[in-house]
């Protein structure tokens, strides 16, 4: 028995810690608290069994089945669940007789499933449980909850666990093979039918060909003898045409002779003209360029020294407003500086008067101190006067240095003052300068943006003059390639307009083209375009077929050949394409086309539209088109028709022609490569057009922005020169400022002088008072003439002091007004000099103006003389130009002659190479002729027919024989052979029918025998169940019943209880605990038919009373000696039944961690 030996839990919900459950016993019993987790046991059981669900195990998700450590403790990694097997039995195909399966879950719900401890996969786990008859999801595991299902469960579901028990799956394999079975043989027969039919028809058709035998003989008997006589009519009819064909060759040739004459004259002209045309160009290319370059360049060189000149002039009439405005101004000034010195001299000549006055008073004045001295008789006082002497001559001393340091002062003070002056006369210079700086603000903020706008005027200038160079080189290149690509144009498109003309050339055609008859397509030459290197070729190959009309059908070839007949316009070969059969080419052609050297079939060398196939197929029929003689001559002549690059013609009869040909252009099929040269050449004229023109219209541009950039230049270089001017204004204003920087140092020099001054006189002022002081107080000793007399002598000195004082000031006044005299004579004499440097200034421009006027003339007139040689140039170089376009339309047209005349020749030739062909096919086709009448040699000619009664009567035979298609002489031996087949082919369908009745009678015996084990294992259930439930429950009694007894596996099986005396009905409307008693029977009869090695039930007794649960422990302990019960359960006649009993609990500590304790009984 394949019991569980061991469970170990470690991190699975409240098992956080490694737990070990020991199941030594058959009865075990798990109990414990609600929320103990005593069901986490039966949870870990199923998820070491592979249980995907985690909601079968009570979780919301995978990461819930590991601990999540409670309030306090900390979640585990990982959920680590083992399981131990007992293997004694060996009923898993494994070693020893233990094995420890074990499933590891991570939080980010990925599983790892081991098996002994190495890592295997959950479907090896399954499979190896599943040979022990343990399944996860077996009825064997009842979870908390779920015991009433096998009570509640759908009809179906119970009538599949019947099947199940029954084997039924046996006999629905058994039936599956017999149905492939069936299929196999339906199959071979309906390949057999198949077969069967198509050799009944082949039987008919053989029948058929049998018959159609000695019909198709007589027909080929006449049709040898219609040949023969065909062949003898024609053999006559080719020796008549090869003579009449050389006559009209001879009449050819000499018509040859004199276009190829005309040609060479026509040359010679071209020649001619074409070194005119190379002279002109060399001219052009050498000279033009240079010339008009240099007179360019001459031109450009005066118009900017006249617009120089000009501009010269200009600013010196500016300037000579200017000085004349200025001199106005100077000249009112001069007279406010003469007003000024008058004013000055009329106040010297008063200043003087009054110093003639003073110096009267000094004089009176010491005359009345020496007369009062003596009056009072200090003379003799020699001590005192002696003294008060000293004093005197001290204070006269001192009162001179007194009056010394005031001359100094006074002389400081005139020459502040002229310093004064001279700053003012600068301060007033400065303001003017400023004043018009400020006028010239504008231009002066500009300078520096015409300085960069002239630097860029010359950088553009100069390049302007490198790319006229440029454009003018160009230009002449460009005028010289388009020139050369229109020579080339018009070559081509004289060629193109030749191809058309020589395909138009013949009469009737053109007729027929004039007529525009619905229908008409056009000629066979104008349907397909052709390789130039495989033209010559294709046309020598096509002959006088590719000025066959294609016309759409019979009808209109009809049409078109009566309007020719009536009209007498000639004849033409028509191809309605209704009528024109595609020819498969022959056999042996299409073998030599792989040769070396072959370059293929005719017709396959040709572009057409698909659905002239019949038609190119009709013309070239199978020619070769091979590269050389030698070539052909190695295939071998007569094997096939075949034509050279040269145009050589090889026929089929074994005739040759060929020899020299002279093609420059197509005369028939149009040619790919013309039309390419024609389409490249007509869009390099057009870009040639364009780049002229551009370059054109870039010189010209340029040619004006050169002149623009000139007058520009000018205009610049002018205001850069008055620009000039101002900087020279600027360059005085800073000269003046550092003068006025010198004048306000002087000044405050003199500042610092008179302090000084200032401190130095008042010492010896106050030396002075002291010494008074002390010369009259000995006055006032010598003398005793009393107060008054010494106030006399006081008087007296001091009107002489006031004398000298006065005399002083006006001396000093006088100083003063002659330094401001002076100082107004140099100003009036610089005034006077800059109104004569202006006078001389004027003078000069007026002198320049002249001479601007007349070097203005000359450069006039040279200017003129330059343009007129310019024009005069120009006119010569287009004349030129002219002669050369002239030449060139010349040699164009005579080109276009020579390639008309080429063309006829080409014509010419071709249709002499024609009748050379045209014999050499008729001399190969007689040939040929003959070797085909080899074969009749014995046949019996008839007599009386013409050509067309007997190709009329081989065509009808040809086509009844064709009709009849081909016959197969060999029918009569196929028919019987196919005959016989078919026999064969009824006897195996006549098994195959048997043998798929066979199948169908197996597949339902099958039927039968699945039924019927299907009904015995119903049967024992039933009983079973009665019987079990009967010793659960002493209320009623239950059933099981199928719901269709005909055929039982279309509907499923019903529970139904019946209480006391009442009916059976239904189980769904009973309690719980009846439902718990039903379910429980219903496994428990599972379990007499087909035990489980182990149960595993949770609390499937909860809805049970006391009786009924002692009942259920008797059961149990009754079957745990058939499988091993695992029972979670509350309930005490359960507990005490068990052979083992485990108790779990939950400590109320915060972590969550439940604990096992085993409770031996």
């Amino acid at each position: 028995m394949a019991a569980i030996k061991k469970l170990v839990m470690k991190g699975f919900k409240s098992f956080a810690k490694r737990t070990e459950l020991d199941f030594n016993s058959n009865f075990s019993v798990v109990l414990g608290p609600n929320g103990s987790g005593k069901s986490n046991v039966t949870d870990a059981i199923c998820f070491a069994l592979g249980t995907s669900s985690a909601k079968t195990m009570r979780a919301e998700s995978s990461a819930k089945l590991i601990y999540h450590g409670g309030e306090k403790g900390s979640p585990a990694k990982e959920a680590e669940v083992s399981l131990v097997f007992s293997n004694e039995g060996k009923l898993f195909p494994i070693e020893g007789d233990e094995f420890a399966v074990t499933r590891i879950l991570k939080h980010s719900g990925q599983s790892t499933y081991k098996l002994n401890g190495k890592t295997v996969t959950r479907q090896q786990i399954l499979d190896l449980l599943s040979a022990g008859r343990i399944n996860p999801d077996g009825h064997n595991i009842i979870l908390q909850g779920e015991i009433t299902h096998f009570s509640e469960m759908r009809p179906n579901e119970r009538r599949m666990i019947v099947e199940e028990i029954a084997g039924i799956s046996v006999y629905e394999d058994k039936k599956t093979k017999a149905l492939m079975e069936l299929q196999k043989v339906q199959e071979k027969l309906n390949e057999a039918e198949i077969i069967l039919a198509e050799r009944q028809k082949t039987i008919n058709e053989l029948k058929s060909e049998r018959d159609s035998a000695l019909q198709f003989k007589e027909k080929e008997e006449t049709l040898i003898r219609n040949k023969a006589t065909k062949v003898s009519i024609l053999i006559k009819d080719m020796q008549d045409k090869n003579a009449e064909s050389t006559k009209r060759k001879d009449n050819i040739r000499k018509e040859v002779d004199t276009l190829r004459k005309e040609i060479e004259e026509l040359k010679k002209e071209v020649g001619e003209k074409n070194v005119r045309i190379k002279e002109i160009i060399e001219h052009i290319e050498k000279n033009s360029g240079v010339q008009e370059k240099g007179i360019s360049d001459k031109i450009d060189i005066s118009k900017n020294t006249v617009a120089n000149k000009n501009a010269r002039k200009e600013v010196c009439e500016a300037e000579i407003t200017k000085i004349t405005t200025r001199k106005k101004g100077l000249e009112s000034e001069i007279k406010g500086i003469d007003a000024t010195i008058n004013d000055f001299s009329k106040k010297k000549q008063l200043s003087a008067n009054r110093i003639g006055i003073f110096i009267d008073d000094e004089k009176k004045s010491q005359g009345k101190i020496d007369a009062w001295k003596k009056k009072h008789g200090l003379a003799d006082a020699e001590e005192s006067s002696k003294r008060i002497n000293e004093i005197d001559k001290s204070v006269d001393s001192m009162d001179k240095e007194a009056f010394d340091f005031n001359q100094k002062k006074m002389d400081s003070q005139r020459k502040k003052e002229v310093a004064q002056i001279e700053l003012n006369g600068v301060n007033g210079k400065i303001k003017e300068i400023e004043d018009e700086l400020v006028k010239d603000k504008e231009k002066s903020a500009q300078l520096k943006g015409k300085r960069e706008e002239f630097k860029s005027v010359m950088q553009k200038l100069t390049k302007a003059l490198n790319e006229n160079s440029v454009y003018a080189s160009q230009l002449q290149d460009a005028r010289r390639n388009l020139d050369e690509e229109n020579v080339k144009f018009t070559k081509l498109r004289v060629r193109d307009i030749g191809i058309k003309e020589t395909a138009a050339g013949d009469f009737a055609l053109q007729k027929i083209r004039e007529m525009k008859i619905d229908g008409v397509i056009g000629t066979v030459s104008e349907l397909g375009t052709v390789s130039s290197k495989y033209a010559l070729a294709l046309e020598v190959a096509a002959s006088q077929r590719m000025k066959s009309v294609v016309v759409n059908t019979d009808a209109t070839a009809a049409k078109c050949i009566s309007t020719l007949r009536e009209n007498k316009l000639g004849i033409v070969t028509f191809l309605p394409l209704n009528k024109m059969q595609e020819r498969a080419p022959e056999s042996e052609a299409e073998k030599l086309s792989k040769e070396q050297g072959v370059i293929g079939l005719a017709a396959s060398l040709v572009s057409f539209e698909p659905r002239y196939k019949s038609i190119f197929k009709y013309v070239f029929g199978s020619t070769l088109i091979v590269e050389s003689m030698a070539v052909a001559r190695r295939i071998g002549v007569g094997r096939a028709r075949m034509v050279t690059l040269e145009g050589d013609l090889l026929e089929q009869s074994g005739a040759m022609s060929g020899g020299y040909r002279i093609r420059k252009t197509g005369m028939g099929f149009r040619e790919k490569e013309l039309e390419h040269d024609m389409e490249n050449a007509e869009k390099e004229l057009k870009a040639l057009s364009q780049i002229e023109a551009m370059l054109e219209t870039k010189k010209n541009t340029n040619d004006e922005d050169i002149t623009q950039l000139r007058e520009r230049k000018a205009i610049l270089e002018t205001e850069l020169k008055l620009a000039g001017e101002s900087e020279e204004v600027s360059a005085d204003l800073k000269k003046l400022n550092s003068q006025k920087d010198e004048f306000e140092k002087i000044i405050e020099g003199f500042g610092k002088n008179f302090e000084e001054s200032d401190k130095k006189l008042k010492e010896i002022t106050d030396n002075i008072e002291k010494l008074k002081l002390e010369r009259n107080e000995l006055r006032e000793k010598i003398t005793k003439a009393g107060k008054t007399s010494m106030e006399d002598l006081q008087n007296l000195e001091e009107e002489l002091k006031l004398a000298k004082e006065n005399k002083m000031k006006e001396e000093a006044g006088t100083g003063a007004i002659d330094m401001q005299m002076g100082i107004q004579q140099q100003e009036l004499q610089k005034v006077k000099d800059i109104i004569a440097q202006n006078e001389r200034a004027k003078e000069g421009f007026y002198a320049e103006i002249k001479q601007i006027g007349e070097d203005l003339g000359k450069e006039r007139d040279a200017l003129k003389e330059l343009e007129t040689t310019q024009k005069k140039v120009a006119s010569e170089f287009k004349k030129m130009f002219n002669e050369k376009d002239l030449l060139k339309d010349k040699v164009a047209a005579i080109e276009g002659k020579i390639i008309q005349r080429e063309e006829k020749l080409i014509h010419t030739e071709a249709r002499e190479n024609e009748f050379s062909v045209k014999i050499a096919e008729l001399a190969g086709e007689l040939a040929g002729l003959e070797k085909e009448f080899e074969q009749y040699a014995n046949v019996q000619l008839r007599r009386g027919l013409t050509i067309e009664q007997l190709s009329t009567e081989i065509n009808a035979i040809e086509r009844e024989m064709k009709a009849m298609g081909n016959i197969n002489m060999r029918a009569l031996e196929v028919y019987e052979k196919a005959n016989e087949e078919c026999k064969n082919l009824l006897e195996k369908h006549e098994k195959l029918k048997v043998e798929k009745e066979d199948v169908l009678n197996m597949m339902l015996s099958i039927e039968d025998k699945k039924k019927g084990a299907f009904m015995e294992v119903f049967d024992k259930m039933k009983d079973n169940f009665k019987r079990i439930f009967a010793s659960l429950s002493t209320k009623g009694e239950v059933n099981l019943v199928i719901q269709n007894q005909e055929n039982p596996f279309d509907a499923g099986v019903d529970i139904t209880v019946r209480v006391a005396d009442k009916k059976f009905v239904d189980i769904i409307g009973f309690s719980g605990g009846e439902k718990t008693l039903a379910a429980l029977a219903f496994l428990f009869a599972i379990q007499e038919f087909e035990p489980a090695p182990f149960y595993v039930m949770d609390e499937v007794d909860a809805a049970l009373d006391k009786m009924n649960s002692d009942m259920l422990s008797k059961l149990l302990a009754q079957y745990s000696h058939k499988s091993q019960y695992i029972v979670i359960s509350h309930n005490d006649g359960v507990i005490s039944a068990a052979d083992s009993v485990y108790g779990v609990s939950l400590p109320k500590d915060g972590h969550g961690m439940s604990k096992i304790v085993s409770l031996k009984i």
